[in-house]
């Protein structure tokens, strides 16, 4: 959930800087190589700059967990109020994972486990102690 709340703020900073989003990951990354090759193939592989069809959009992300660099992007269309996702372009830099198939189910399962949470997740403020 980190990655997804550092990700969003990067997203509000790029519009607030009327740049793209996967622009303005590149200009953060200019000295981190590894982050930035994945950022780079994953909007390759995507067609990051090509337009989308009406009521489609697009999202970019990318952030590091257990030592291995994950970019990500999605398509989704909305359909009638809905959104449904078209498409998960994953690119992840492990370095050396020791079993291929292990790895590549670990990366699909945390694309499920990311669009489950973004579906049916629910955030809601407690306060803990004492109220003003």
């Amino acid at each position: 959930m980190h990655g997804f709340f550092i990700e969003s703020f990067i997203d509000e900073l790029a519009y607030l800087q009327n740049e793209d989003p996967f622009e303005y990951r590149t200009s953060l990354l200019a000295h981190q190589p590894r982050f930035l090759k994945a950022l780079n193939k994953a909007a390759e592989k995507a067609s990051w700059h090509q337009l989308l069809p009406e009521n489609w959009g697009r999202g970019i992300a990318i952030h590091q967990s257990f030592g291995t660099i994950v970019a990500e992007v999605v398509e989704v269309q909305i359909i009638k109020g809905k959104i449904h996702v078209e498409r998960v372009v994953c690119i992840a830099d492990a370095g050396f994972a020791m079993h291929r198939d292990a790895f590549i189910a670990q990366m699909e399962s945390g694309i499920i486990y990311g669009l489950t949470a973004a579906w049916y997740g629910d955030i809601k403020q407690k306060w803990c102690g004492k109220t003003a």
